[in-house]
């Protein structure tokens, strides 16, 4: 018998939420296979306005992007029972004056995460798009895009718009703990926006306007978390 509180204890806890975990993706991975149809039309929207049909050009690659759209359908659908599962776990190791900010990041993960994503479904992707297809011009060439790169793209921009919208998490813990202090932020800033700019870069489509569109809430999701850190410190 494994005694409560050690090692192995705590190893086999851990086990068991990594298994729950995933026996929920696979769940959240046929839910979404059964209504993929749906999901493939819904995520279509964007392209609507272009009048642009998606095809495929290998026997199997309408298959494989419909396999690849559940499998990133069902992550979106498991987070926040991932989240609260790892949450449950560390729980036991947090301070007393921790705890009550558990509950505040339990909701705030997910919340800032799907907005993030919804942020860049509504406004980037379409902008990023419409650059795209404008950029061809009146020419003999016809846009013909094919299905996997159109959901490669869009699966792309909107997980890392989600996982950038995150990035102020960690400042707002750094706060808390005293690594860093607000006045040290306060001269750091000019560095801290030419970040916020690279990071836009990289994780946004190469036209400008997608880029401002992500470091702008990027940049404001920055001063929030230095007035969050200043109210918990």
């Amino acid at each position: 018998m494994i005694k409560k509180n050690s090692y192995l204890y705590h190893l086999e806890e851990l086990r068991w939420t990594i298994l729950s975990i995933l026996f929920f993706l696979f769940i959240a991975f046929i839910f979404s296979m059964f209504f993929i149809e749906k999901i493939i039309i819904f995520l279509q929207e964007p392209i609507k306005d272009l009048n642009i049909k998606l095809s495929y050009f290998r026997p199997e690659e309408k298959f494989l992007t419909y396999l690849k759209v559940g499998f990133f359908s069902s992550i979106f659908l498991s987070i926040p029972f991932a989240i609260i599962r790892f949450g449950y776990f560390i729980y036991p190791a947090l301070k007393k004056n921790e705890k009550k900010y558990f509950y505040i990041f339990i909701i705030l993960l997910p919340l800032i995460f799907y907005t993030g994503v919804f942020f860049a479904y509504k406004i980037v992707f379409p902008f990023a798009l419409r650059f795209f297809y404008n950029f061809a011009g009146n020419n003999t060439l016809i846009p013909l895009w094919g299905i996997s790169n159109y959901f490669d793209l869009l699966i792309m921009l909107t997980t890392a718009t989600g996982v950038v919208f995150l990035l102020p998490i960690p400042l707002i813990f750094f706060i808390k703990a005293g690594i860093i202090s607000v006045g040290v932020i306060d001269k750091l800033r000019p560095y801290i926006i030419i970040i916020i700019l690279i990071i836009a870069a990289i994780f946004s489509p190469p036209d400008v306007v997608s880029q401002i569109l992500i470091a702008v809430p990027l940049y404001l999701l920055f001063e929030l978390s230095v007035i969050i850190g200043k109210i918990i410190k």
